[in-house]
């Protein structure tokens, strides 16, 4: 039997005879492009595809989809949640979280899936598979809302398949990597890697063979070693550690910054730094730290490291608000040249008293505040 797929997005879509024009005027750059490729590709290979622009957490636009969905292919058999929001501006430290800010997970996530199994509760659907994130293992700095919201959808998971015939699958997958370049930390006894896009298919595909299975989580790396460090807040194994720390460097990925070396000595500690954390042979001063395959983890190490060469406060967020080394590098003059100036304010201050006489210091506590 031919293959049948609906796609539904919230982003807007040319519809299907604009694709030729679309073609001819993107170059392969271009986003919606790519996807249009990928879908002409899909339906070479023998399937039938229908593309649809819904948000998933509006109940109206969604029951609308599915009606066109069933009036195009008569039933739906399954149904794969993957919607979510991972731009850079969603993430942020706990204390900076609100509402709104919560809202940009919870709803393609929790308010997505219980919209999907409202307008879907009367239909006989055979499985269902929710694309979660190991985050709701593990957590990570600045994710928690959408570790939250990942949460949510596997204790739904869980509920449903309490409830209904239908196979519920929650899979809380680690962190894809699309340029296939893993990285190794030579900091810890930890492998850093992404999924690459062949492993995530071969991973799916087992998932789906395996009927017994509700709940997986696809880890690229050690997950014992992972919650030990985050979930257990156990220190790093110093032996493992000696064992790696001369572990080869990786080349430099191909990054839209072009490689500018380090210009002063701050710059110069900073990519050092960077370097020895991330297992890269050499970072230029505009190469994004998660660009390059930073993680929560080696952010944390990297600001412990540097809090103790510049012998100044840094925290972690400052890292996600100056993700380069050119930025980072500004960040710590600045807190240096404050400290500076408050240190000298002391000094100052201690002078002036140390002038003065006995009697002029008894009038400057009598003096009322």
């Amino acid at each position: 039997m031919r293959s049948r797929l609906a796609l539904v997005g919230r982003s807007g879509f040319p519809p299907k005879q604009k694709w030729a024009e679309w073609l001819l005027t993107s170059d392969e750059h271009d986003p919606v492009g790519r996807k249009i490729r990928r879908i002409q590709r899909i339906e070479e290979l023998g399937a039938e595809v229908l593309v649809l622009v819904a948000d998933v957490a509006n109940q109206t636009q969604m029951l609308d989809a599915v009606n066109q969905v069933l009036a195009r292919f008569g039933e739906i058999n399954g149904v794969i949640h993957g919607a979510g929001t991972t731009t850079t501006d969603a993430f942020c430290a706990i204390y900076q979280s609100d509402r709104e800010m919560a809202q940009r997970h919870f709803l393609p996530k929790a308010h997505g899936i219980s919209t999907l199994e409202a307008v879907l509760r009367k239909e006989k659907i055979d499985f269902w598979v929710l694309l979660s994130s190991l985050s709701a293992v593990l957590g990570g700095l600045g994710f928690v809302a959408y570790s939250a919201a990942n949460i949510f959808m596997d204790a739904f998971a869980l509920s449903q398949n309490q409830q209904q015939a239908a196979t519920w699958i929650t899979i809380d997958w680690d962190g894809w990597d699309f340029r296939g370049d893993a990285r190794l930390n030579s900091s810890t006894a930890l492998i850093e890697t992404g999924i690459s896009p062949n492993q995530g298919v071969e991973a799916f595909r087992r998932i789906l063979s395996r009927s017994s299975l509700h709940h997986v989580v696809v880890s690229a790396g050690d997950l014992d070693s992972r919650i030990a460090h985050w979930i257990n807040l156990e220190s790093p194994d110093k032996t493992k550690q000696s064992s790696t720390d001369s572990a080869e460097l990786h080349a430099r990925p191909a990054l839209a910054a072009q490689y500018l070396a380090p210009r002063n000595n701050i710059e110069e500690t900073i990519a050092d730094t960077w370097q020895d954390l991330l297992g890269i042979e050499r970072v230029g001063i505009y190469d994004n730290f998660f660009e390059l395959g930073g993680q929560s983890l080696v952010a944390i190490q990297i600001i412990s490291r540097l809090r103790n060469a510049f012998h100044i406060e840094l925290s972690v967020q400052t890292l996600f608000e100056s993700p380069t080394i050119a930025e980072f590098a500004a960040t710590i003059e600045k807190t240096s040249r404050t400290n500076q100036q408050e240190a000298d304010k002391v000094t100052q201050m201690l002078t002036f008293v140390e002038q003065l006489s006995e009697s002029e210091i008894n009038d400057l506590l009598a003096q009322p505040d």
